[in-house]
């Protein structure tokens, strides 16, 4: 039996700086003053136009001056869909069929773009050129950040990614085992419309899956407002999982406390949830309606990969895709449990511990996604941590 999953979301370059201080002078003379007003704060996202708005330079020329380098540490693929959709694939191999539809467009970064995407694992048949800018967002990391644990700021160029509109996803997307919609608030014009594909993707009988991610546009309109999902509340009952950190999930509900937050989507209707807190615990949730019931619960990270963080060098480790890696493991997770026939109750512990062991070796390599010197040499890594990880959370997942 073949699972197949569609994809929906970001694809774009990511230009990573790293080792980049969050308290040097210069990056705290670009940071926010007024929430949404354009300056920069870790862990969160701006785009490029209100970036250079805020602080008078073009990006380029701030990243010099911050760094003192004119070309980033390293380039690679990036967007919580299209790195969430490599890293399920190749853990899955043959055992699942991944298809990615985004937009790209006719300039240098596209040309870059799809280099990097050549000899990956997932069918780009649906992924097209297009008149525009192609995304890429300029990824300022800081090991050091959180007493050791690393974080990230993002500086966005949305392109093509205005272009994206429901019209043009093609019916044979919605005839998938899995949807997966990854940071649709970087795509304005299907974020505001996921009631209706979500709908249609209920009524096919797939799952549908939401990777969320910082909602600047939302932000920057009002930064007293709850962020909207789709165009109503209508869009929670719709989903049968939401993956987001915490930031996002208390901007989706307007909520200043986790358990709040998970009061307001158990209300709206959400069938599941996975908040991720970095090196903190996750905040897990299922109804019982397509996972087996869990009530709200922490559930803890990857002991071996926390403990290798905090004894790394700085320059010897990067939490860009990490959480990205999290949602691939899950998918990866949830389709390896359909192919094996368990439709009815599917255990979201275990699709959390194949996410905490794939967002655990993401934290070696450069970017979001690692090159395979042959297939299945992921899979082979991601399984180390997660055998560690059933170890440590002992029989609890099963």
């Amino acid at each position: 039996m073949e699972i197949k999953i569609s994809v929906l979301g970001t694809c774009l370059v990511d230009y990573l700086y790293s080792p980049v201080n969050f308290n040097d002078a210069m990056f705290k003379r670009f940071s926010y003053k007024i929430r949404g007003d354009g300056g920069l704060e870790p862990g969160k996202l701006v785009f490029t136009e209100d970036f250079e708005s805020f602080s008078g330079l073009g990006v380029n020329s701030f990243l010099y001056q911050l760094t003192g380098i004119h070309f980033p540490s390293v380039v690679n693929i990036g967007g919580p869909a299209i790195v969430a959709a490599i890293n399920a694939a190749q853990i899955l191999g043959e055992r699942g069929k991944i298809l990615y539809f985004g937009l790209y467009g006719n300039d240098e970064v596209g040309r870059t773009l799809r280099k990097l995407l050549n000899d990956l694992p997932v069918n780009l048949d649906w992924f097209s050129q297009i008149e525009g800018e192609t995304p890429c967002t300029f990824v300022l990391s800081d090991p050091g950040y959180n007493n050791g644990s690393g974080e990230r700021t993002f500086i966005n160029r949305i392109g093509t990614s205005w272009s994206i509109i429901p019209e043009l996803i093609p019916e044979d997307f919605f005839a998938s085992d899995i949807l997966f919609f990854g940071a649709t608030a970087v795509l304005p014009h299907i974020h505001g419309s996921l009631d209706g594909i979500l709908e249609k993707g209920r009524a096919n009988g797939a799952l549908n899956v939401i990777s969320t991610v910082f909602d600047f546009l939302s932000e920057k309109k009002d930064p007293s407002s709850r962020w909207p999902l789709g165009e109503s509340l209508r869009t929670y009952s719709l989903t049968d999982l939401l993956i987001a950190d915490r930031e996002e999930a208390l901007g989706l509900s307007g909520c200043i406390t986790l358990s709040d937050a998970a009061i307001f989507f158990i209300n709206m209707g959400l069938d599941a949830f996975l908040i991720t807190q970095g090196s903190d615990d996750v905040y897990v949730y299922s109804s019982g309606a397509r996972f087996r019931k869990l009530k709200p619960m922490f559930i803890p990270v990857s002991e071996r990969a926390k403990s290798k963080i905090l004894n790394a060098k700085p320059d010897g480790f990067d939490t860009t895709g990490c959480g990205d890696n999290f949602a691939g493991g899950v998918l990866a997770s949830i389709a390896m449990q359909l192919k094996k026939g368990n439709t009815k109750k599917l255990n979201l512990l275990e699709s959390c511990a194949w996410g905490m062991a794939s967002g655990g070796i993401a934290c070696f390599y450069m970017g979001g996604v690692f090159r395979e010197s042959e297939e299945g040499e992921k899979r082979i890594l991601i399984e180390e941590y997660y055998s560690d990880y059933v170890k440590q959370v002992g029989q609890s997942i099963k």
